[in-house]
């Protein structure tokens, strides 16, 4: 696949769809004011009069009664223009709903913010007096058939560290460790299930060696991401191979055991190899170990209130070493933001306090979402619900974040529900979107446009 910068092609199918129907439009970054901006120019958006085109094809596409599966062909259409990889998601319900002519709703003001999956810089760039409306429908969701009634906080925590690199010992061997072929998932939803992470797994096994030296190590993708894999490259004096490998045989096997049920087809690796020239220093290589050891993987405190969530919870979500530069990342988790940062501070003591040089960072904080269940909007969306499909809709609150966090300090006055088509596995290699339940959430949506004269009133 081509790799395109993502945000570019999205304001390009945004400006599309804006200037095809005469609509009003403005776009906001971070730290900067609203502006209204006129048509892109051809070194701002990526061939902008070739995604118009594919636009105005797809409005001849005769599926008057089926809005969201044509604009899941603009989607489409586009992609394959341009060899990328398609994903039809929430976007294509709004844009669908702007192209409709048969839809009953009354004014509408539509809101798209990048970044939700790693920093919420989108969201956070949202400023007063930008939205005049009194509720927000917020399509992000993992199940269908269920309004969030609650989400966790979090904050990102980095450490860094500019290693020394040395001369290798004559006398050490070298082994590359590896973990692999974990479940993995998303921090904020699967970390209750009791799942290991590879970093932590290598980390607390090397934690333990003496006269260590590290010459390479990677592992995980994002602070959100539970690691499924990980692997490094570390040295240790001859004479101690064999209790080396000794321990890294009865680890694999408490490990195996701890995680059998969540982890079935877990696999840690083992091999020697030729021994590099140079590497980092021992007292280092220990610094790195024992922070990793120190900070907390998984659920650190349960809820008292709600059945299997936590209170609060961290993860390590990826290790870098590269050109002299160390870096781990972690995102904390919980409903209650003093919490928060009593379990970054934890992490952050771990690896300052071995006082080798590391620094750190706190960044990307999202506030905890605990909207009132018996708000106008929440019994509205409710009641549309069993009217429409006969049944009640569920409630629940999950430890991920929602873009809602951040609205709501924005606008306390304004009213939200957020909810959306199931994702199975979301995070992760087997993640997966239910198509069926893409039409659900798309007669849930009009359904509560259509009906909206039973809120006001």
């Amino acid at each position: 696949m081509k790799t395109l910068n993502f945000i570019t092609i999205f304001m390009a199918m945004l400006v599309a769809v804006c200037t095809s129907k005469n609509l009003d439009w403005f776009r906001q970054r971070p730290n900067n004011k609203p502006n209204k901006l006129p048509a892109p120019t051809e070194n701002e958006i990526l061939d902008y009069e070739n995604i118009l085109k594919i636009f105005k094809q797809v409005n001849g596409v005769p599926r008057p009664s089926q809005h969201e599966e044509k604009m899941g062909y603009f989607f489409a259409d586009f992609a394959k223009e341009h060899d990328l990889e398609y994903v039809m998601d929430g976007v294509s319900i709004v844009l669908a709903i702007l192209d409709s002519k048969t839809i009953s709703h009354g004014p509408l003001e539509c809101l798209f913010t990048w970044d939700e999956e790693q920093e919420f810089s989108g969201a956070i760039a949202l400023t007063p007096g930008i939205l005049k409306g009194k509720y927000m429908m917020n399509i992000d969701w993992e199940t269908d058939g269920e309004l969030c009634i609650g989400t966790a906080g979090g904050l990102d925590v980095a450490a860094t560290l500019t290693y020394n690199i040395t001369e290798t010992p004559s006398d050490y061997a070298a082994y590359n460790l590896s973990v692999s072929v974990l479940t993995g998932g998303h921090s904020g939803v699967a970390i209750v299930n009791g799942g290991s992470n590879a970093i932590k797994l290598l980390g607390d096994f090397l934690a333990t060696i003496s006269d260590l030296r590290l010459a390479a190590i990677e592992g995980g993708s994002f602070p959100n991401v539970i690691s499924i894999s990980s692997k490094a490259t570390v040295l240790v004096p001859e004479a101690q191979k064999a209790e080396f490998e000794t321990k890294w045989e009865t680890y694999v096997a408490e490990v195996k055991a701890k995680y059998a049920t969540v982890d079935p087809n877990m696999e840690l690796t083992i091999a020697e190899t030729e021994t590099l020239k140079e590497s980092m220093t021992e007292v280092q290589t220990k610094a790195v170990f024992a922070g990793l050891a120190n900070a907390a993987q998984g659920v650190t405190e349960w809820s008292e209130t709600v059945k299997d969530i936590f209170e609060t919870s961290n993860n390590v979500g990826s290790i870098t070493m590269k050109d002299g530069t160390l870096n781990i990342e972690y995102l904390v988790r919980g409903f209650n933001n003093d919490n928060i940062a009593k379990l970054a501070d934890n992490i952050i003591a771990g690896f300052e306090g071995s006082m080798v040089g590391f620094t750190t960072r706190k960044y990307g904080a999202f506030s905890p979402w605990n909207p009132p269940l018996d708000s106008a909007l929440m019994n509205y969306a409710r009641n549309i619900y069993q009217e429409h499909f006969g049944k009640p809709i569920s409630l629940r609150k999950v430890g991920g974040g929602l873009e809602l966090s951040e609205f709501a300090v924005v606008y306390p006055d304004m009213q939200f529900i957020s909810y959306g088509p199931t994702v199975n596995d979301p995070h992760t290699i087997n993640e997966t979107v239910e198509v069926k339940t893409v039409k659900s959430t798309w007669e849930y949506t009009v359904e509560l446009l259509r009906n909206i004269k039973q809120l006001e009133n």
